[in-house]
């Protein structure tokens, strides 16, 4: 991009050269997973870099800057959490010395959701399925078929087939699977698990998982309130019978995620931690 002369100045000239990577922080990324994109905006001899993130939930954008003579209104790398189907400025980027040429790439790398989010932990959640309905929970926190490293606070309850599954907390869904109709207590059904995902307002993500083929009720980006009728029970994926697991999740700054132990309202009273073998009825 060429800049105009301006007074006794020498012209000035930047290339700007964009490149980026998604780190997914999630197993199982639906594949229309939608893009992230950074682009410039000139003003005078200022070039004020912007992220458009076009999906559906938070995401943690890092950008740094490179090249010669150029400088920048903030140190770097830069961070920013840029929420679902918005536009953030993330940097501006001009000359050091105005009387000499420069030249800036960039390079950049996102991870699905707010590093930076902290779980509110004054929150009781809300059992997933209808009022007055009783499950047995068949694996709690550290269960020893499958619940451990960073699922480790999960849930597994067992229910019948196609059980009505509800929204254990408010918020937006921004990850969905419902076309498989594979599943069984083997690595290679890992990867066939039916799910829900609805990020909170705290930026922490709950995940409904192993639905019914088709099992899914609800859209990408749609609202849903705590209790409302989301999708299914199945048997898909990694399962050894019918059951909906339940996890919170956050996520870290190098893309993983891991779980986190969460408080439920149920009729006996607030559970901290579920007992295998028992079952609880819906408050």
């Amino acid at each position: 991009m060429n800049l105009p002369r301006r007074s006794l100045l020498l012209l000035l000239f930047s290339s700007i050269l964009f490149s980026g990577v998604a780190v997914k922080s999630f197993a199982q990324v639906p594949k229309e997973e939608k893009s992230v994109e950074v682009n410039s905006v000139r003003t005078n001899d200022t070039f004020h870099l912007n992220a458009t993130n076009k999906n559906p939930y938070s995401i943690t954008l890092t950008i740094r800057v490179s090249g010669n003579n150029y400088k920048l209104n903030t140190r770097q790398p830069v961070t920013k959490i840029i929420e679902p189907n918005s536009t953030k400025h993330l940097v501006s980027v001009y000359a050091d010395n105005k009387e000499k040429n420069f030249k800036f790439n960039t390079n950049y790398n996102w991870i699905m959701g707010n590093t930076r989010a902290r779980h509110d932990d004054s929150h009781i959640y809300s059992l997933p399925f209808s009022k007055g309905k009783s499950f047995r929970v068949g694996q709690s926190y550290d269960g020893d078929f499958s619940h451990s490293g960073n699922i480790r606070y999960s849930i597994d309850f067992m229910m019948p087939l196609r059980s009505q599954i509800r929204a254990a907390r408010g918020g937006y869904v921004v990850q969905l699977k419902e076309d498989s109709n594979r599943g069984g207590a083997a690595d290679k059904f890992k990867d066939e698990s039916n799910f829900i995902v609805i990020e909170h307002s705290d930026g922490t993500f709950a995940e409904y998982a192993h639905l019914s083929q088709n099992g899914v009720l609800v859209k990408l980006g749609q609202k849903v309130n705590e209790g409302q009728i989301i999708g299914l029970s199945g048997n898909t994926g990694y399962s050894s019978g019918p059951h909906l697991h339940f996890m919170v999740i956050k996520v870290n700054e190098d893309g993983t995620n891991e779980s986190l132990p969460v408080r439920f309202k149920t009729r006996s009273g607030i559970v901290e931690r579920f007992e295998e073998g028992k079952f609880y009825m819906k408050h």
